[in-house]
């Protein structure tokens, strides 16, 4: 997850306001054909307008303010004082199409995107997560262990910790050893986010009669698929090196549209869209963002 933390204007209350989100899909249409000639496939563009506390309504374009003032001057009597109404647009180049999304905030302070952290850093779970470790791997059961593997686990909404049976090495570490984490918050929200180390290299330990491991972060989604996490990149390709299935969709209006098979086999990829579509329906966590954009949803080897 990039690690973001900014002042930022949020959303207080939606169910609150007074107008319905009808209202403010009744004019995409029109603002669709200001922003559509200027975007180009795989670009993005936003709309922003204010309605101020004496009611009157700010353009935050430079470009064709007045037409968007005259478009929102519609809808005026629906909006809010206070409130600023952005709508998001994206030219998807693979389907050539114009998707589009609107979110409406009150002015407020708070941490947009934070990672999951743990009381006194990383680093401190980091020492208790090798030293409980290294104190309990029996030295007569070497080849016992999953070697050059790494230990995964999940920092769950509610700040707990979930290790992966994938690697044995997990099974031996005191999960009661550690205090609890603040889960990670995008959109105000908390998610669920996954961590791995390095693989568990025999060979160093052997050598240095000590396991040393750097902690690494990704997005998921917050179900496991066939006892595997979900990964998520939001913006880029991910390197296809280490990915059994790659799936790529639109993310636009709180829904997936236009998934598209990239890696790996068919049937299993087409279960993981079924799993995927469900995961979602659940409120998983991507339906707390707002701006329309391509995702890439994989496995890893």
């Amino acid at each position: 997850m990039r690690t973001l933390t900014i002042i930022i204007l949020i959303l207080f209350g939606k169910n609150s306001l007074a107008q319905s989100d009808s209202v403010l899909i009744s004019i995409i249409d029109d603002l669709e054909r200001i922003v559509e000639p200027r975007l180009e496939n795989d670009s993005t563009f936003s709309i922003v307008v204010e309605l101020d506390s004496n009611k009157n309504l700010i353009a935050y374009n430079k470009n064709d303010q007045f037409r968007i003032i005259k478009i929102f001057e519609r809808i005026k009597s629906s909006l809010k004082e206070n409130y600023l109404y952005s709508y998001y647009f994206f030219k998807d180049g693979v389907s050539d199409k114009l998707f589009s999304s609107f979110f409406y905030e009150e002015f407020g302070f708070i941490n947009y995107e934070v990672p999951a952290s743990y009381p006194g850093g990383i680093n401190a779970f980091l020492k208790i997560f090798l030293e409980d470790l290294n104190g309990k791997i029996d030295k007569n059961k070497i080849d016992q262990y999953n070697w050059n593997k790494p230990i995964r686990f999940i920092v769950r909404k509610d700040g707990s910790v979930q290790f992966l049976e994938d690697n044995n090495f997990a099974e031996i570490i005191d999960i009661h050893k550690f205090k609890k984490w603040q889960p990670a918050i995008d959109m105000g929200v908390p998610i669920n986010q996954f961590f791995k180390t390095d693989p568990i290299n025999k060979e160093k330990y052997l050598n240095e009669g000590k396991v040393e491991a750097e902690l690494y972060s990704f997005d998921i989604l917050d179900s496991l698929f066939k006892e595997q996490p979900v990964y998520i990149e939001n913006y880029n390709k991910p390197d296809t090196s280490d990915v059994n299935i790659l799936l790529s969709y639109v993310f636009a209006r709180n829904t997936l549209e236009e998934p598209r098979i990239l890696k790996g086999d068919r049937k299993l990829a087409n279960q993981l869209i079924e799993f995927i579509q469900e995961s979602v329906n659940k409120e998983n966590y991507l339906t707390n963002r707002h701006k329309p954009r391509r995702i890439y949803v994989f496995l890893k080897d």
